[in-house]
């Protein structure tokens, strides 16, 4: 029987098949057996100095079969490897629905019986509690027909992550019934499976069918063809060409480098050869937001290129065919899936980015280095496109809209445009859906009341920096059903929005209305109005570039409105800050929202003297640990809240996701990243660029710890990221951290009128600038110092040099 190479195979030695052969030419060494080609070094001065292994394996497909009789054919450079087996375009066969976990104890067996209906069945997945145990151990079998059958595979299992899935690989078997059994367990450890559906049967137990019941499994049934495959060298290139026994093949080329998933370390070019990864369509991968995690939960979209920067002195370029790229980890290896081209060219090593990527510049030259690293991290890791839901339409806008990425800026023109509403004004909270995910919409009333200002401020943003009248005017009717939406709908004709009072009343009865979709604001939510009081503006704005005078002077008049009663409202004097909600009872709200406090003052509402209170109760009062360390706890961001809120949880607690204890989760105690862009802003308007400056200093010195705030659980001082804190997937508004820059010191804001810039530096800092600004479609770089303010930029239609000398706290009007 040939033995199946899976992803995370270990390369053979040369001397293992009597047929391996070895290609080098200075630039690139690349040997191969039985089939299989492994072990890709390079050199990018040419002269045979091979670096540590950067590929362990390459193949076409996702997985081949190793042949030792496999035959080639050597020329110069070059070899034609004859009939290889590839697997490819796997087809998913499975039973994901699981309701009972069952334990499997000593000396007994847990099965189920699994169908191929097609040939090609390679791969068995299944779900595994380990009762949050990570010493746990298991065998997994796979049988031809049933408990008696055929030995096909076997495999232990040590070290069980709970609830994971361990994938049980084999050659490739034909279409018919297989019996997977689970036995020798070492500690706690079981079979999710399901008592629920019609498809409850093939379970086993101890070697007897289980009526009723169905053990959960992904299997995979591939595309197994036979192709012959080219490699040539060709100086600092290698070139790979598949030749299939039929044209319409479908397959991608897949390369696997070492890697170790677990732990912090990420710069030792022999276990982690590159640092990063990024392409010419501007998304960017640091590679820590690959530790810890058994795959990128997104791909990453390039056009042409694809770039792999080296840990040592080396880079690779991957030509690519415009397909998605994708990234699945092992414990030591990391599989990199590419398009059906494979071409790499060898690079000296360079820690440049794109050319058209912004660069922030100070007189502080490695502050400049850690800051432009977090926001790329941050902020470009994530791709554009797909459900991009309104909740984040002005976060993005604030990280995004002044910056070029190819075809982002139409992107989101095409976005805003076609965002669904329904006939009422709603903007819709996900996508094509009228309400967030969850709870059942069928049943509840799951709409976001935050989207439709967010929808708003999306709209003003985006004419703010690219002056598109042509979009503005298209966009003016459903801009203005939205505001009409919340003026009437909503009552926020009144200067305030009040929710509905089914499933919105803000008791501990009823849902969320907003991003924290845990925390069940409702009635007089103070988040909301925020937003609300935040789209008013907007809205004033917009009428003002359509010419509506009198309809920008109303909105004017109600944003100072809504102002005065916001505070009347929600200032909670006695505690120093504001409140979360008054629910539809009267029944106020009060648990130390953070984000709530931060994101008012940011947009306005609070004066000087609230700001200062709310940041004494921030940074100087106890929370629900007994502690003051509202701030020290997780020092990327502040806790969300600082008093435990479990009590008021949506659906009392019984929901999807059940009430948290305080610390637990993000929502109780826990923390988000983006809120620490808000705090940064927030700051920096009332308490001062050097106050601002400082806390920016203590969130980058936490970044750059081994970690860098990104990766799987646990991060590296113990947090659980994806539910005690969030900082990277799925959290792209972490991006507005490091844009805070921009907007709180260098104090560049785009207006209907122009790019209005107010420089704010610090007393440190003697200069300050960004470059690669995009406004109005031009490229600029702007230089900012206390008492000045010049911007250049160069491009087929323009030339600007314009230069300004101010006072302090001064501010300046570019139209361009």
């Amino acid at each position: 029987m040939r033995a199946l190479i899976i992803a995370a195979f270990v390369c053979l030695s040369v001397s293992a098949f009597a047929n391996d052969f070895h290609l080098s030419n200075g630039y690139i060494s690349l040997k191969g057996s039985g089939g299989m080609l492994c072990d890709l070094r390079v050199d990018p001065a040419g002269k045979g100095g091979y670096g540590p292994v950067v590929i362990k394996q390459m193949q076409a497909g996702d997985a081949i079969e190793n042949a030792a009789d496999s035959s080639f054919r050597v020329d110069g450079n070059s070899v034609t490897i004859d009939a290889m087996r590839i697997y490819s375009s796997p087809r998913l066969v499975e039973l994901d629905r699981f309701d009972t976990h069952v334990q499997l104890d000593v000396g007994n067996t847990l099965g189920q019986s699994i169908i191929a209906d097609a040939d090609g069945l390679s791969s068995i997945s299944v779900r595994v509690p380990t009762y949050t145990n990570s010493n746990s151990a298991m065998t997994l079998s796979l049988y031809a027909g049933g408990p008696g059958g055929r030995l096909i595979a076997s495999k232990r299992f040590e070290d069980i992550d709970d609830n994971s899935w361990p994938v049980l690989k084999f050659p490739a078997q034909a279409k018919g019934i297989y019996y997977l059994e689970m036995s020798d367990p070492t500690g706690p450890v079981g079979w999710w499976s399901t008592i629920e559906g019609e498809t409850c049967v093939g379970a086993w137990e101890n070697g007897k069918p289980v009526d009723g019941m169905a053990r959960c499994f992904r299997a995979k049934i591939y595309d197994v063809f036979s192709a012959d495959v080219k490699l040539s060298l060709v100086g600092p290139k290698l070139f790979a060409r598949v030749v299939p026994d039929k044209k319409s093949r479908k397959y991608r080329w897949s390369v696997i480098t070492p890697f170790v998933r677990d732990g912090y370390e990420t710069t030792d070019a022999a276990t982690i050869p590159f640092s990063r990864f990024y392409s010419d369509a501007g998304q960017y991968l640091p590679i820590a937001q690959l530790k810890r995690k058994p795959h990128l939960e997104f791909p990453l979209t390039a056009d042409k290129l694809f770039y792999a920067t080296g840990n040592g002195m080396s880079d690779l370029a991957f030509t690519m065919d415009g397909c998605p790229v994708n990234f699945v980890v092992e414990p030591d290896s990391m599989t990199i899936e590419l398009g059906q081209v494979m071409q790499i060219a060898v690079k000296s090593h360079t820690d440049a980015v794109p050319d058209f990527f912004p660069v922030f510049y100070t007189s502080d030259v490695a502050f400049d280095e850690s800051l432009n690293s977090f926001f790329y991290d941050r902020a470009f890791s994530w791709p554009m496109g797909g459900v991009v839901a309104a909740d984040w339409f002005e976060w993005f806008a604030l990280i995004f809209f002044w910056n070029h990425r190819p075809g982002v800026s139409e992107w989101w023109r095409t976005h805003l445009l076609n965002y669904k509403m329904d006939d009422e004004g709603y903007v819709y909270a996900w996508g094509d859906r009228r309400g967030w995910p969850f709870p059942d919409n069928d049943i509840y009333d799951a709409r976001h009341f935050t989207t439709n200002p967010n929808f708003v401020l999306g709209v003003y943003r985006y004419y703010a920096w690219t002056k598109d009248l042509s979009f503005l005017k298209s966009n003016a009717a459903r801009v203005r059903k939205a505001m009409s939406f919340m003026l009437n709908e909503l009552g926020g004709d009144s200067g305030i929005i009040t929710l509905p009072d089914k499933d919105h009343g803000g008791t501990k009865y009823d849902l969320p209305s907003n991003y924290w979709d845990d925390i069940p604001f409702g009635g007089k939510s103070a988040y909301e109005n925020a937003y609300f009081y935040a789209s008013l503006g907007a809205m004033a704005s917009i009428e003002a570039a359509l010419g509506e005078i009198g309809k920008a002077k109303y909105y004017n008049s109600l944003r100072v409105a809504c102002r005065k009663q916001y505070n009347e409202m929600f200032w909670n004097d006695k505690a120093g800050r504001y409140i979360g909600c008054i629910d539809k009872t009267g029944a106020v709200h009060d648990y130390g929202f953070t984000y709530v406090n931060m994101e008012a003052a940011t947009y306005g509402l609070a004066d000087k003297s609230q700001v200062e209170r709310i940041y004494k109760w921030m940074e100087g009062e106890p929370t629900s640990s007994g502690k003051v360390d509202t701030y020290s706890r997780f020092k990327f961001a502040p806790r969300c809240n600082t008093i435990d809120c479990k009590g008021w949880w949506y659906h009392d607690g019984k929901g999807e996701i059940p009430a948290q204890e305080f610390d637990v989760h993000l929502e109780n105690g826990g923390a988000i990243l983006y809120t620490s862009g808000y705090d940064l802003m927030a700051r920096a308007k009332y308490l001062g660029a050097d106050n601002a400056f400082k806390r920016l200093k203590e969130i980058l010195e936490r970044y750059e710890e081994p970690d860098r705030l990104a990766g799987g659980a646990p991060l590296f001082h113990g947090e659980n990221n994806g539910w005690q804190v969030g900082t990277d997937y799925p959290f792209p508004e972490s991006g507005l951290v490091p844009a805070a820059f921009l907007h709180a010191f260098l104090g560049i804001a785009a207006t209907s009128d122009g790019l209005l810039i107010t420089p704010n530096l610090p007393a440190s800092l003697k200069h300050a600038g960004i470059k690669n600004l995009k406004y109005k479609g031009m490229m600029l770089n702007i230089k900012v110092t206390p008492n000045s303010v010049s911007i250049t930029g160069d491009g087929p239609t323009h030339k600007i040099r314009f230069n300004k000398a101010i006072a302090p706290g001064e501010s300046v009007l570019f139209n361009g």
